[in-house]
């Protein structure tokens, strides 16, 4: 894995396309029961609003690593703890088919200081083709 990362970063880091056979091919985004039915018909991405302040419009953010996607999630302005599984603020892990996605769209995650290749940032639409549910 930490060979994976140094390969991310500096592919990344060179703006050079990804070697699709080295690119993981799951990636994790976490986000909120309440979203899912426009993410299930929509996509991932595009021109709506984030969950931070900092994310920018029409990127995606996604993870090497399901539990590390689901940490942004738990870490968010929108999310408290106390929050009621019934407010729609269950948590739940998308899992990506990174090999159906241009691998020209990906970037480091700009937003994570020192990132190692854990994150990367993805431009574009997440087709929901591209998209399941992770189980752990």
């Amino acid at each position: 894995m930490k060979l994976l990362r140094k390969y991310i970063r500096a592919s990344l880091n060179e703006q050079a396309s990804l070697d699709q056979a080295r690119m993981p091919s799951k990636l994790y985004h976490a986000t909120y029961e309440h979203l899912l039915p426009s993410i299930q018909n929509n996509g991932l991405g595009g021109d709506r609003d984030t969950q931070w302040t900092d994310s920018e419009r029409g990127v995606v953010y996604l993870a090497i690593d399901p539990y590390v996607a689901e940490s942004y999630a738990e870490t968010t302005e929108a999310y408290d703890e106390s929050f009621d599984e019934g407010d729609g603020y269950k948590i739940v892990i998308l899992e990506i088919d990174a090999t159906s996605l241009n691998q020209n769209m990906f970037k480091l995650d700009r937003n994570v200081i020192d990132n190692e290749g854990d994150t990367v940032e993805y431009h574009g639409i997440i087709p929901v083709s591209a998209l399941g549910i992770w189980r752990n």
